[in-house]
């Protein structure tokens, strides 16, 4: 990681910073200096390729992103991540509201938002902790598809409890009251 970015400074134009780069990836890995230097004029070291002989300070910059998830795929995740941390502000407000004056309209806000939050707090971990790198390509798929089952299936539960039963504030009053 340090030696990217000493490839990438602006400091990295002449033979002297050539020169540390060679010495700083032959002390960071298990390659001698004269394979590096051989390397790199017989385009052999991988992302190197496209370099010309004796040229080593033209570095391809590259990301380790997958481009679904970059900025040029289209997503905007900064206003997301405002929608989230709106939603937990309502949050704030809704739970104290719908169990001090129980409602089906302040229940049903209530349950919206409850699923709304746990479905991408969850969402965001199934998508950082089970990537198709390491997993496939099929199965992070259907563990995003089982996010949103049970988010649907919880949804329609606390729903069903709120228009056919007490209601979730009243639920809620009666498991502490026991």
């Amino acid at each position: 990681m340090a030696f990217i970015g000493l490839l990438r400074s602006a400091a990295c134009r002449g033979i002297a910073c050539q020169t540390q780069s060679l010495q700083t990836l032959s002390r960071t890995s298990l390659i001698s200096p004269q394979i590096l230097k051989s390397s790199f004029t017989n385009h052999t070291l991988p992302g190197f390729s496209r370099l010309q002989p004796g040229r080593i300070n033209q570095v391809q910059f590259f990301s380790l992103s997958p481009k679904s998830y970059s900025a040029g795929a289209g997503h905007n995740h900064s206003k997301l991540w405002t929608i989230e941390r709106a939603l937990s502000a309502v949050l704030i407000l809704v739970v104290p509201a719908a169990l001090a004056a129980p409602s089906k309209a302040l229940d049903t806000v209530l349950a919206v938002t409850l699923v709304m939050h746990s479905h991408w707090g969850v969402e965001a971990a199934v998508v950082d902790y089970v990537r198709p790198i390491i997993f496939g390509n099929a199965f992070p798929k259907v563990a995003l598809g089982g996010v949103y089952v049970l988010s649907i299936v919880t949804l329609a539960g606390l729903l069903q409890i709120i228009y056919t039963d007490i209601g979730l504030a009243n639920t809620v009053k009666k498991i502490w009251s026991l």
